[in-house]
């Protein structure tokens, strides 16, 4: 019987053999005690590798370096082995670890076939929908290659290869190989550890994005619209035609109708759009890689079950959201209504922080009880400035939501910038920043308003501080003589 603790260190590194496979499996089952070892090997894992990270850009500040994940020191919530660790906890494990064991669930080799399962189901929100056609799905639930429409909510796959996928409401994907999806309309979001390299996702048009170690975000529009973000790491995104071209940390770039549309020069530093209480202080839902955020509460604020914004993007910013039905619920009771914000920068460079965008819906249930409509972003304190400087304030903002009607549709959006009022807005690498967002205008103690789709965008900027996220070559080739441009 081999130790608890060099079984998950050889399957977490993917050397484990078949027999360890196995002895792994039953000692998670049986033991709670090896399922606790398991989530502080993964999280140590996760801390160590941010730590060298860290220490090899002070070391070599000149060269390109792949960022941590997350500095804060709390787990990478719903990804990679952190989820995988919930879903070994079930029976239905046992089936895809076995394939895990076997040569069809590597990646790179021939495909299963059509009936082998390719992938499995790691989570499901409590309010994920499908369409009437679509066949039962659970945590837990085996996927062979087969089309998966979800109507609303969230969803979370880890396929054969260990790539970790979520999925956003409303959104269209099929599960075609054990390291390879196509999404027709939607938001997908992945996360590939090293032994998933080369992880593909086919687009609309004829296009197809490969991972190269990374961490992306792709959002396919009914329209013809195609958009690729990346969040950690570089991909190579594939055109009809055969040209290349290369993404890398907080570039993303759109198509339409499978032709290049341009690149952004912002990047989505920071973002809230999946609510849980059982996320509190709210860590980020989304960060770019080496970035840490999180929104500190008072305990009279909670996530509100079927309320939320479905406009699908963070204010105005063109940016997927989850179209989830949550909202986070802010209350007054007896005292000032504040949310407290905290931005860190551990990506090894300089970023500039650009502006802060939200969904703000106003509720009253009538005259004589209404809640918060009205609202002050101010900076207080860290690496930019001044400090204590107010960004933005409004006051007697029109009502929402009435009686619940509107509850869920497309709230208000508010993108506020940030150069007017900040003469420094670079947040240097090792520095934090905090913002307070201060709700008021309510009639009643206990009203409420709900907000939802929060998001800081920036750009990194080089010695000079001039932002770069230089676009990419936007020339063409034949699929004889394909062409790479990097941007």
């Amino acid at each position: 019987m081999h130790d608890t603790h060099d079984l998950i260190l050889a399957f977490l590194e993917g050397d484990a053999t078949a027999e360890q496979f196995d002895q792994l499996q039953q000692q998670l089952i049986d033991s709670p005690q090896a399922r606790q070892l398991y989530r502080q090997t993964v999280d140590h894992c996760v801390d160590l590798r941010n730590l060298l990270r860290s220490a090899a850009v002070e070391s070599h500040p000149s060269e390109s370096l792949t960022p941590a994940t997350s500095p804060w020191p709390w787990p990478w919530r719903n990804i990679g082995y952190a989820a995988a660790a919930l879903i070994m906890l079930t029976a239905t494990l046992t089936g895809w670890l076995m394939l895990m064991s076997t040569p069809s669930a590597t990646p790179g080799k021939s495909q299963s076939p059509d009936s082998a399962p390719v992938a499995i189901v790691a989570n499901l929100s409590s309010d994920a929908k499908f369409a009437s056609s679509q066949l039962p799905l659970a945590p837990g639930s085996n996927l062979s290659a087969s089309s998966i429409r979800l109507v609303a909510g969230t969803m979370q796959l880890m396929f054969n290869s260990t790539a970790m996928v979520d999925l956003a409401g409303p959104c269209t994907v099929d599960v075609t190989g054990p390291n390879r999806a196509r999404l027709t309309a939607g938001v997908l979001e992945a996360h590939v550890p090293d032994r998933a390299h080369g992880f593909t996702v086919d687009l609309p048009g004829g296009m197809r994005v490969v991972d190269l170690g990374t961490r992306f975000k792709v959002v396919a529009e009914l329209a013809g619209e195609v958009s690729v973000h990346v969040l950690e790491g570089k991909v190579l995104v594939i055109e009809a035609d055969g040209t290349k071209r290369h993404l890398g940390l907080a570039q993303s770039a759109r198509w339409v109708n499978g032709h290049f549309a341009g690149a952004s020069r912002n990047a989505i530093l920071a973002s809230w759009d999946r609510w849980s209480d059982t996320n509190r202080p709210y860590d980020a839902d989304t960060v770019l890689a080496g970035f840490g955020a999180r929104i500190d509460q008072g305990s009279e604020n909670r996530v509100l079950t079927g309320f939320g914004s479905n406009d699908g993007t963070f204010g105005i910013e063109g940016v997927a959201t989850a179209a989830d039905r949550r909202g986070l619920l802010v209350r007054h009771t007896h005292r000032s209504l504040t949310l407290s914000f905290t931005l860190i920068n551990q990506t090894g460079r300089d970023y500039l922080i650009e502006s802060f965008h939200f969904d703000f819906a106003p509720r009253r249930n009538n005259a004589s009880n209404t809640g918060p409509n009205a609202f002050t972003l101010t900076y207080l304190t860290g690496g930019l400035g001044p400090h204590n400087t107010p960004i933005a304030s409004t006051a007697n903002l029109p009502y929402h939501i009435t009686n619940n009607a509107g509850s869920v549709s497309d709230y208000p959006d508010y993108d506020l910038d940030l150069s007017a009022a900040l003469s420094d807005r670079v947040l240097a690498d090792g520095e934090s920043a905090q913002f307070q967002l201060e709700f008021s205008g309510q009639t009643f103690d206990d009203s409420s308003s709900i907000v939802d789709n929060i998001a800081f965008i920036g750009s990194p900027v080089q010695a000079d501080d001039a932002p770069v996220v230089p676009a990419p070559d936007v020339t063409s080739s034949s699929k004889d003589t394909p062409k790479e441009t990097k941007p």
